[in-house]
């Protein structure tokens, strides 16, 4: 018999107080610093911020429940190799703060889609913003359903509750507020979310029996292999992939997409927008490594018996149910302190939510109603964006259903921005070279797009997951159910599926080995966009003239660090002879030799 924990009164007041927190931040900022008369208020908190508070929020948007929960499923699954992300991640920050980060203070933009327009034309700047709203608008469903479902197994809280409560309260403060009510909440839930996993922490390092156990049984569990230098583009986590993925997400996710740039942009210059994201690199790696450490506790805790193959008796039907059961059971009986650590899950779901609703708003304001309808007042300017903001959130709510058979959050989320790679190579293109105009970028997605949408679906659809490292059931409560999920369990994983844990699977007569495109791991998905559609629109720029430069070499669109190479380049070459007076030469030496033939003859 599986078991649910009742939460106390206590739990449930300090979860009802962090909410009311939430709501009231949104209120407050309603009613102060100008009540919001300007879209430059409203959408940009003024471009007034400080670094505090843009620094905690561009560490929790990114950072969701894909993180708190899904990295230590992951981890606990398959080993440490992982890891190699935070490095990769750190590496790319420093990259984006001055690659990409001064080109928008440079063409004084509100989203990164109206840097496209300057830089390709419109046609680019809608293309990839409509991409971007289809990623975001579905990534809202699995930010609320995830924590949900998670809660709602190990707890007596109602699934439904819980994605009305998280989804209702993130609108409401989101409309009310704007972005200065986003960023000073992602304060609140930044230190939940750290408070969270130091509770972890503080009781999965003692009941393991302390690190030096942690460390044997992790390396006895072959979950310590963390240089695995492996080609196999099927493997699902190596060396390659990791580094790939952390760095693309590091650059990309920090210099190239709106929901991190539009909190730096609420900074009024550029040399604080750089402080805030060279900042944030060390609470970035540190709560992406503690992550990824936090899946080697889990092993420790549960080696001799695997929680999702003893369903029976905890109740567990996914890996990312792991984390807030074992902090759950064990808290159960410290009044206020689990409820304390709900409203750190809740945190990670609330802060990337929020972030995605601003964007969302800011995004349709700025790159479609305002271009479109000019003449609207500053008024109802504001009056559509926090109508937006609302709507956006009733569909995140109403799709919430829609993600019950995802496995594994991290896996889904990262599958369903597949297409980031491929906007984080466009904006370098174009803000590294002078070259491919709006032809040539729109060729380049034309191509490549429904290719990395067909193997990122596929990877999904097919279900194909490849088998864990081996999970322990020696300790297990025997019983005919767990004899039958470990049998199901195995045979699946011979067939690289497990997925279904539930005492269904299918045998190797009913279920075809998957298409090896679709066994591909998801880490490599970014990098394949990233190249293909690099490649792409190189190609499309070689055959309409390699030559041609479509901006000037003084344009405000490049980087800084182009105009250096720039710079370089030319001061080299004025170190070189003029032309003309190359010319000069040649024409005297011509002379010359022309003189003593004469006098020879």
């Amino acid at each position: 018999m599986s078991t649910r924990y009742t939460l106390g009164i206590v739990d449930y007041l300090v979860i009802l107080l962090f909410l009311l927190i939430s709501a009231g931040i949104g209120l407050i900022f309603r009613f102060s610093s100008g009540k919001q008369r300007t879209m430059k208020e409203y959408l940009l908190a003024g471009r007034n911020m400080p670094i505090f508070p843009v620094i905690l929020s561009t560490t929790a948007t990114l950072t969701g429940t894909g993180t708190m929960l899904g990295i230590p499923a992951e981890v606990y699954r398959y080993g440490i190799q992982s890891l190699v992300q935070p490095f990769a991640t750190a590496i790319g920050m420093y990259l984006a703060v001055y690659v990409f980060i001064p080109v928008y203070f440079q063409c004084g933009v509100t989203t990164v889609y109206e840097f496209l327009e300057i830089r390709f034309g419109k046609y680019t700047r809608y293309a990839l913003s409509a991409v971007f709203f289809m990623q975001v608008i579905m990534g809202l469903s699995p930010c609320l359903y995830g924590p949900s479902l998670a809660l709602s197994a190990v707890t007596d809280l109602s699934l439904n509750m819980c994605i009305l409560v998280i989804g209702g309260v993130c609108t409401f403060y989101c409309a009310m507020g704007g972005l200065k009510a986003v960023l000073w909440t992602d304060v609140l839930q930044a230190v939940l979310m750290f408070i969270f996993v130091i509770a972890f922490y503080s009781a999965g390092v003692s009941d393991a029996g302390g690190i030096s156990n942690i460390y044997d049984r992790a390396m006895s569990g072959g979950r310590l292999q963390i240089f695995n230098f492996s080609l196999d583009f099927t493997v699902r986590y190596t060396f390659w992939n990791c580094l790939c993925r952390g760095f693309l997400y590091g650059f990309g996710g920090y210099g190239a997409s709106q929901l991190e740039v539009q909190r730096l942009l609420s900074t009024n210059d550029v040399k604080k927008a750089q402080r805030c994201l060279l900042f944030s690199i060390i609470p970035v790696f540190v709560f992406h490594s503690l992550s990824n450490l936090a899946g080697l506790v889990l092993y420790s805790l549960y080696y001799l018996c695997d929680p999702v193959l003893d369903k029976a008796q905890t109740g567990l039907t996914k890996y990312d149910q792991m984390m807030p059961y074992y902090i759950i059971r064990k808290f159960i009986a410290y009044p206020g302190l689990t409820g304390l650590c709900i409203a750190g899950i809740f945190s990670g779901s609330l802060s990337t939510i929020s972030s995605i609703l601003n964007c969302l708003s800011t995004v349709t304001m700025v790159d479609y109603v305002q271009p479109c309808f000019a003449t609207i007042s500053e008024k109802k300017n504001v009056l559509l964006a926090k109508t937006f903001s609302v709507l956006y959130g009733l569909i995140g709510i109403g799709l919430a259903f829609a993600f019950s058979y995802v496995q594994s959050l991290k896996q889904f989320g990262i599958t369903l921005f597949a297409l980031e790679g491929s906007a984080i190579v466009i904006f370098l293109i174009g803000i590294l070279t002078r070259k491919a105009d709006d032809k040539c970028v729109l060729l380049g997605m034309l191509f490549t797009y429904p290719i990395i949408i067909w193997i990122a679906m596929g990877t999904l659809i097919s279900g194909y997951i490849e088998s864990p490292l081996e999970l322990g059931r020696s300790n297990c409560s025997v019983s005919d159910d767990i004899t039958m999920n470990w049998k199901n369990f195995t045979e699946c994983s011979s067939f690289n599926n497990t997925a279904n844990l539930n005492g269904t699977c299918f045998l190797p007569s009913e279920k075809k080995e998957p298409f090896v495109v679709y066994k591909i791991s998801y880490l490599w998905l970014h990098t394949f966009g990233t190249v293909l559609t690099g490649s792409m629109i190189m190609l499309m720029v070689f055959i309409t003239g390699w030559n041609r430069n479509v901006i000037a070499a003084d344009s405000r669109c490049l980087s800084p660090v182009t105009r250096f190479w720039n710079r370089k380049a030319a001061a080299n070459i004025a170190c070189l002879i003029p032309v003309e007076d190359l010319r000069s030469q040649i024409v005297t030496l011509k002379r010359k030799k022309n003189l003593e033939t004469v006098s020879k003859n």
